[in-house]
């Protein structure tokens, strides 16, 4: 991850009138936060977001997290401190989009046979397909699901997704469904991508049932938060080829122990949690913390952007 001082400076360029203060250190963290009203998490604090960390923020306002999911943190405490949280949902659309394609072309155009090839230096010549009338199936069609459904039109896609709440009408999906019809986007599509947030509605929510509603030849794409699958059940599918393969950015256990079954198959590609990096992270985190920002002083707080709290 990049370091946090190239976001305390994209913040300065977005308002010169911010100048935030880095701690490099849990450490340093900890003695900050004392008399901080404002506190953004950087990457070097994502496996310490938790209770000892806020536990003495006693001027505590507002946190504005670097990440769009927040199940690593402690709702209940920082909405008992009053706290303000607002992510930056969004800001990792394009990215991962972009990266959900190439895992698509991969399969579609079967580069995977294409590398193994040139690893022994076979010049063996193969039949691919294309994406023309193929279906993308979204679980979760919020900003990441949107912009892949757009690339997927572009390609000649049909797109098929699930939504808590469909009142609101989005042109890239040709058909919406309420988690209690899952099955319905599942059973139609040729790649299926997973971009819902982990909470308590989803996580396990695909399990070998889920494999038994896909297509024989269906890929899963995985780019939202491992716990939503039961691994051990997409291991069950891939092996009794009751699916086509997979394609994923997010584990159980991160990094993926190097005894799992997911490296050893033919047609999984394994990514190390990187499908958001962009070298636009920073700037785009800095852009949403400086308008909110000028909410926060302004005390406009229904006003500021990817509000959790």
């Amino acid at each position: 991850m990049l370091d946090p001082t190239e976001l305390a400076q994209a913040i300065r360029t977005a308002n010169p009138a911010i100048d935030p203060v880095v701690a490099h250190t849990t450490a340093d963290a900890e003695k900050l936060i004392t008399e901080a009203r404002v506190v953004l998490t950087s990457s070097f604090l994502a496996g310490d977001i938790n209770e000892r960390l806020f536990h003495n923020a006693d001027q505590l306002e507002w946190v504005q997290t670097l990440t769009s999911g927040v199940d690593a943190y402690d709702l209940q405490s920082l909405r008992r401190q009053g706290a303000i949280v607002t992510n930056v949902r969004g800001i990792h659309a394009e990215p991962i989009a972009q990266q959900v394609f190439a895992y698509i072309l991969a399969f579609e155009r079967d580069l995977l046979r294409a590398i193994q090839q040139h690893t022994e230096s076979i010049w063996h010549r193969y039949t691919a397909d294309e994406l023309t009338d193929k279906t993308l199936g979204i679980l979760g069609v919020g900003s990441i699901g949107e912009r892949a459904a757009e690339l997927a039109k572009a390609f000649g896609m049909r797109t098929a997704g699930v939504k808590t709440t469909v009142t609101s009408e989005t042109d890239v999906v040709d058909e919406l469904y309420t988690p209690d019809k899952q099955h319905k986007m599942l059973e139609q599509a040729d790649y299926v991508l997973i971009s819902c947030p982990l909470n308590s509605d989803t996580k396990g929510l695909i399990d070998y049932n889920s494999f038994v509603d896909m297509k024989s030849d269906a890929v899963l794409i995985n780019i939202g938060r491992g716990e939503i699958i039961h691994e051990s059940d997409l291991i069950q599918a891939i092996k009794n080829d009751l699916i086509g393969g997979a394609a994923l950015d997010v584990f159980d256990t991160e990094p993926l122990p190097t005894d799992s079954d997911l490296w050893d198959h033919p047609k999984v590609i394994i990514t190390p949690h990187n499908a958001g990096s962009t070298s636009q992270y920073w700037r785009r985190c800095a852009e949403i913390f400086a308008s909110n920002f000028e909410l926060f002083q302004n005390e406009e707080y229904d006003n500021m952007d990817n509000r959790i709290l």
